[in-house]
């Protein structure tokens, strides 16, 4: 039941959330942590374990308008152990944690029907507990909303912008029901393809 579920991931939620934009009385702000099975950062190997024939390894230069492009792929020589725990799967969303002041924070949502691959240092890989969140939604909430919360929470060194997993798991976002999310993303998908 929707109640019980959303009783059973709901936190006390934090007051400033109150002053985000005004949602429906039934919907919830929750952070993403919340709505996370796991945040994890990339892996990162020396030079002599990029290959031509090893695993698809995808960088911050895959992520492209929201989307993820395969394009430049590098490749690693990876044990199976390595492989996976930094293995990409369906819905996992790779959002860019080091990058320009403008482009720290960029996603994309994981397709079907990819090659295998992982993913390097310069990303985190947000797995979602899609029980109770679409990831779609996710994703497109994190195109409205995390240019201006990241470039509000980024550190800066040396020219370069980076955010953490704990800055990525306090992103607010508007909790609603299962039904919703899917008429929601249906909408959205609809207007994007027009």
């Amino acid at each position: 039941d929707y109640d019980k579920k959303k009783s059973s991931i709901m936190k006390i939620y934090n007051e400033n959330l109150q002053n985000l934009i005004t949602i429906p009385k039934d919907w919830y702000w929750l952070d993403i942590k919340s709505l996370s099975e796991s945040m994890k950062n990339g892996i990162y190997k020396q030079k002599k374990f990029y290959t031509e024939d090893g695993i698809a390894c995808l960088r911050m230069y895959n992520i492209e308008n929201w989307s993820l492009v395969w394009k430049k792929i590098k490749r690693m020589e990876l044990t199976p152990n390595e492989i996976s725990e930094y293995k990409l799967e369906f819905d996992d969303i790779l959002v860019n944690r080091v990058n320009s002041m403008e482009l720290v924070g960029k996603s994309a949502l994981i397709p079907k029907n990819i090659e295998e691959c992982v993913f390097e240092s310069k990303n985190i890989r947000l797995r979602l507990k899609t029980e109770y969140i679409k990831p779609q939604l996710a994703h497109l909430w994190l195109l409205v909303a995390s240019r201006h919360y990241f470039y509000n929470n980024f550190q800066q060194t040396t020219g370069m912008a980076s955010i953490n997993q704990i800055q990525l798991g306090q992103l607010p976002i508007p909790f609603c029901s299962m039904e919703e999310q899917e008429q929601i993303v249906s909408q959205i998908e609809q207007g994007f393809s027009l």
